[in-house]
């Protein structure tokens, strides 16, 4: 996972335990937000950019998947 440094970057680290990051739970609250506003991008599939602070999730960007 990725976390916040103590001199204001990104680090990487291993999931406490060995866990799953994004559990079912999460990924359902995941899928209800994209849901919330993918009509607004009604062309295809997306490619979706998130960040999970705790249990909360966070849309940070969303444009059109394009893929070959």
């Amino acid at each position: 996972m990725l976390v916040f440094d103590e001199r204001g970057g990104i680090k990487e680290m291993a999931v406490p335990g060995g866990g799953v990051i994004l559990t079912e739970q999460r990924a359902k609250r995941l899928v209800e937000q994209v849901r919330a506003f993918a009509s607004v991008f009604p062309e295809g599939p997306l490619d979706v950019e998130w960040v999970l602070e705790g249990e909360k999730v966070w849309i940070v960007q969303c444009r059109p998947y394009i893929g070959q």
